[in-house]
């Protein structure tokens, strides 16, 4: 896998639990799953993207956060456990 550039599209999701999610946008469709706090690289993209993530193990709190280098582009945190957050890159 390549290193992550600057200019790469980063979703990083805190749940204390196995969860799921989607990622949707102009450059189609992605399944994310993961287990407590993950980072996935979306690379280089742009556009409208939208981001949700849910679990169906339990309850108590996730977060979502979108980043590109730096730069916080949408966040969510809930006391339930799921997010969604839409954003142009």
């Amino acid at each position: 896998m390549n290193a992550s550039s600057a200019e790469d599209v980063m979703v990083t999701v805190n749940y204390d639990g196995n969860w799921g999610g989607s990622a949707s946008g102009e450059f189609g469709y992605r399944e994310l799953s993961g287990n407590g706090k993950q980072t996935i690289n979306l690379g280089k993209i742009s556009g409208v993207l939208t981001v949700s993530t849910w679990t169906k193990e339990g309850t108590g709190p996730m977060s979502l956060k979108i980043n590109r280098g730096d730069e916080t582009l949408g966040e969510q945190s809930n006391s339930y456990p799921s997010a969604t957050v839409t954003i142009t890159v």
